[in-house]
């Protein structure tokens, strides 16, 4: 994630990873979305039907989950903030990165 990609890229990453780990067509929506003044910016999401361009200083979520019809779904969340130089993950911990 950095300044100039487009939004529906990072989905389709996500995507990619989730896909080539064994779950099959596994959202139900997008995998993360910009976060707004009052509580989130619906114009800027990151999904696969989005035409936003990820631009320097936007705080983002990247909450990608996988879901098993039946069972039941898991998402982690992230907090993200673009700079000129990329991103810098906000988020103080790495919850669920061994799962």
């Amino acid at each position: 994630m950095r300044p100039g990609v487009a939004a529906r890229e990072i989905h389709a990453a996500a995507v990619e990873v989730i896909e080539r780990h064994g779950w099959e067509s596994p959202f139900l929506h997008r995998t993360g979305r910009a976060i707004g003044y009052s509580d989130w910016d619906s114009n800027i999401e990151l999904s696969d039907d989005s035409t936003a361009e990820i631009e320097s200083n936007m705080l983002v979520t990247v909450e990608p989950g996988i879901y098993v019809p039946g069972i039941g779904g898991a998402r982690f969340g992230d907090t993200v903030l673009v700079t000129e130089a990329g991103r810098e993950v906000l988020t103080p911990f790495d919850l669920g990165r061994d799962i």
